[in-house]
């Protein structure tokens, strides 16, 4: 047997019911007492409108998130995916995923009405798995003082099973009906819904075989025929053979000769079929699972209506299940962790007529920017965006309101740092934001230059390879692995690399207003550090670019067909000179950019925040760090990573590659 028939035979026989197992077991100082079921809950479990309405909560269930936090100073700090606790609740267990294990919570829940969650810890410190049981085979011990001991799992292959008290949640759907096993007040096993359904779950297998009966005979009942005259016996029996055996579909039941009739009372007076039936038990049904029928038979009539339902299921019926199970997990968890809270993620209905009227009304009288709505949205600011507009053709506030006088805005003089001049009547910035927009245009430009000098360096260079691959397969040469940039380019590269990074330094210190005589040493180093590591990244690019285009050759070469051998690497190359130059050059050119002004402003104790463009091309986590200063290590937190600057060789290529970011001077 295959290991995977042993492990569905071993699922198969867990979740069958033990069903001659007894409820209570006294022993000399204990007893052990389970949560037995007559069957009759997993029988019913399975028929239609039950298990629609099981999958219903299972699914949503599994759909809701929950994080792992630490209490501190009456506070909350979530922790992060390599605590325990996130490891244990993402991934539960080798062979299920989380949203089976929860799932199985729930299921289990609604047909026991009982769920035990073991997490062994396997000798080390915490718990490492969780494993959902089946509450049927479970046996809870009970010591002298009434408290639970420990717990006996009833296993089909090894046995009882004894697991400690402190290794198992329990979780119950405890009922108000009184239970004889009683823990300090409390009932210890709970009701399962099924259990509260099953007198409608029996009428939905009764209905339905009642239905299948129909089909059975092609949905047409027995016929009853008329004939106003007598008719003998034997010429019926004639009749009724012959017609039964040419439509057997439609069989003649009996016959009323004679003129005797028979008629059924008015709808008003007795009228009960199939549907009205089919109606009520669905219905019934799911008030006790508390799904809307609506859900069950998808009978909505418009989207507005569809979402409301699911709101009204979320909240009134899944979200305090999933109150309960963090509850419980956290007073589990708190066993080996004292200050662990688990918290579940609630569901928050937003109706999008309500919110499009209330963000109107707050925008209509300036309770809200047009950059505070972009921001919500993750979108870049605009200018003019961060001025409050009031209804009166929606001018700015200060203009129609207050009649102050326009904004300052931040221009450059050759004998100062930063001065400020009126702007005109169209311009409504801050003096800051004014400020901010001229620095970073000013670096800009200047890392414009730098890499439109090195894009010609990285271009031509690809063309020398491009070339020298040619000149090899004219002489039927395939072997390429002495194909590179040459050493004259490595050099090339690293004069513009320190020229570009000397430019910054020498418009830093003019802007800050810093003498060659103060600059540290230090500074001339970094920049060094920083040419050399471009130089580095530049040979690395071009082993990553040559082993691109050994894969085009490869893939086309089996063709042995010169002209499309020929064309495919025509147009990598041209891929390579464009494209790929001018991402190499511009990703450079950005980074002198940064570390020189990071090193410049930090050997001379400047304070520094993260600055970008503000268009529609800036990443959303670095539209999050625009403006942020670093913490107190000195590391900006950009999409979960940490840096001391934009570009910094800490950050990953997607956080990094065509960055435009730069620092920005800050006075204190």
């Amino acid at each position: 047997m295959s290991i995977l028939d042993q492990l569905r035979e071993r699922v198969a026989q867990a979740i069958q019911p033990r069903r001659q197992a007894a409820p209570t077991r006294r022993g000399r100082s204990n007893r052990d007492i389970g949560a037995t079921s007559s069957g009759n809950e997993l029988q019913a479990s399975i028929r239609g409108t039950v298990f629609a309405c099981l999958q219903h909560r299972a699914n949503a269930l599994s759909a809701i998130k929950f994080n792992s936090f630490t209490e501190k100073n009456y506070s909350l700090e979530e922790l992060g995916r390599g605590h325990w606790t996130s490891e244990l609740l993402a991934n539960p267990n080798p062979y299920f995923t989380r949203s089976q294990v929860f799932g199985y919570i729930e299921n289990w829940l609604s047909i026991n009405g009982n769920a035990f969650i073991w997490t062994p810890t396997n000798g080390y410190r915490v718990p490492l798995q969780m494993w959902v049981l089946n509450p049927t085979r479970m046996r809870v011990v009970k010591g002298s003082d009434n408290f639970v001991e420990g717990y006996i799992y009833q296993s089909a292959q090894e046995g009882n099973i004894a697991l400690p008290e402190n290794e198992v949640v329990h979780l119950a759907r405890l009922s108000p009906a009184a239970r004889p096993e009683e823990l300090v007040g409390m009932n210890m096993f709970g009701v399962g819904l099924v259990q509260a359904a099953l007198d409608y779950a029996n009428l939905d297998r009764e209905s339905a075989a009642y239905l299948q009966r129909l089909f059975i005979n092609n949905a047409a009942p027995p016929l009853i025929a008329k004939y106003p005259e007598r008719l003998d016996y034997d010429e019926w029996e004639k009749l009724k053979t012959r017609w039964n055996e040419e439509m057997p579909d439609y069989k003649l039941r009996a016959l009323l000769a004679g003129g005797l009739g028979l008629e059924l009372p008015p709808k008003s007076d007795l009228y009960v079929n199939y549907e009205t039936v089919a109606m009520d038990t669905r219905t019934q049904i799911a008030q006790v699972f508390g799904v809307p029928p609506g859900m069950l038979t998808s009978d909505y009539s418009n989207r507005a209506t569809a979402e409301v339902q699911w709101a009204i299921f979320r909240q009134n019926t899944i979200d305090p299940e999933a109150l309960y199970i963090a509850e419980e997990l956290t007073r589990h968890f708190k066993r080996w962790e004292g200050n662990v809270l688990i918290q579940a993620e609630p569901y928050i209905y937003i109706d999008p007529a309500v919110q499009m009227a209330q963000e109107e009304f707050e925008l209509r009288w300036g309770l809200k920017t047009i950059n505070d709505a972009r921001a919500e949205r993750g979108y870049d600011k605009v200018p003019d965006g961060d001025t409050p507009l009031i209804a009166a053709g929606y001018m700015p506030l200060d203009q129609v309101a207050l009649g102050l006088p326009p904004a300052p805005v931040a221009t450059r003089n050759a004998d100062e740092t930063m001065v400020t001049q009126e702007v005109t009547s169209d311009q409504y910035l801050t003096a800051d934001m004014q400020k901010r927009d001229l620095y970073w245009r000013q670096y800009d430009a200047l890392t414009i230059d730098n890499a439109i000098n090195l894009e010609g360096i990285v271009s031509g260079a690809i063309g020398e390879i491009n070339k020298q691959m040619q000149r090899k397969l004219e002489q039927q040469d395939k072997n390429f692995k002495n194909i590179d940039f040459s050493e004259e380019t490595y050099t090339q590269y690293y004069d513009a690399v320190l020229e570009a990074c000397n430019k910054i330094e020498a418009e830093l210190m003019l802007e800050l207003g810093i003498t060659p005589d103060t600059m540290p040493p230090t500074v001339a180093e970094v920049i060094e550090q920083t040419t050399l590591a471009s130089v580095d990244k530049l040979r690395e690019s071009g082993n990553v670019m040559k082993e691109e285009v050994l894969h085009v050759f490869n893939k086309v070469s089996a063709t042995e067909d010169p002209a499309k051998i020929t064309k495919a690497l025509k147009k990598k190359f041209d891929s390579l000179e464009t494209s790929r130059a001018k991402t190499i050059a511009q990703t450079t050119s950005a980074d002198a950019t940064a570390a020189t002004q990071y090193t410049v402003m930090s050997e001379n104790g400047i304070k520094m925040s993260w600055l970008t463009q503000r268009d529609g091309r800036v990443r959303f986590f670095h539209q999050q760090a625009d403006g942020k200063m670093p913490d107190a290590k000195g590391f900006f937190t950009v999409g979960g990573e940490k840096a001391v600057r934009p570009l910094d060789p800490n950050l990953s290529g997607w956080n990094a590659i065509n960055c435009r970011c730069q620092l920005f001077p800050v006075r204190s």
